[in-house]
């Protein structure tokens, strides 16, 4: 038997982490606003790839962990490691099956390490918007299911950019989701 999952088993996974998250975040005790200091936290979420990427891979989840400092009561500096899981589009996957003379099955696995900085917004002393911009390390790697052939892999490592935004989830004074 193939170990790996379908699309439909990756999209499935995904929105359970997503709503499990949401949930965990709704049962969580409510806690004063947390304190200057270092907090810690779990991340997950939908990755929607710009520019070139889009034209390979369309969108995906994530999920991961981050550790950040607040340096006042607008902005934080932080560290976040994460894993990205992106399916192909199906253009790309066409051209890939035309030239491989078979169907292909395309992904592909970003897991960066980032280190960025972050403006809050807080809405009230246990949710809080942000936007965040960052500069990383990323893992990347590139999986074709190519028929009779097999699973065929490349990766690499870059150095890149990313922006994006979220809500914390006040879990405790250190701790947010």
């Amino acid at each position: 038997l193939e170990n790996r999952m379908t699309r439909t088993q990756l999209r499935l996974s995904a929105v359970l982490l997503m709503l499990s998250t949401l949930a965990l975040g709704a049962a969580a005790p409510a806690h004063a606003a947390a304190a200057e200091g270092v907090h810690y936290g779990v991340t997950a979420g939908g990755t929607f790839p710009i520019g070139d990427l889009a034209d390979v891979v369309g969108g995906g989840f994530n999920a991961g962990v981050t550790v950040y400092k607040r340096m006042n009561d607008k902005f934080d500096l932080g560290l976040d490691v994460d894993f990205h899981y992106l399916g192909g589009t199906d253009d790309f996957e066409k051209q890939l099956s035309v030239a491989a003379g078979m169907p292909v099955e395309y992904h592909a696995t970003i897991i960066p390490l980032s280190f960025y900085g972050r403006y809050r917004v807080p809405v009230n002393e246990n949710i809080t918007p942000f936007l965040k911009a960052g500069l990383g390390i990323y893992t990347i790697q590139n999986k074709a299911d190519i028929g009779d052939y097999g699973d065929q892999f490349k990766n690499g490592t870059k150095l890149g950019i990313d922006f994006g935004g979220g809500v914390d989830l006040l879990m405790t004074p250190t701790w947010i989701l």
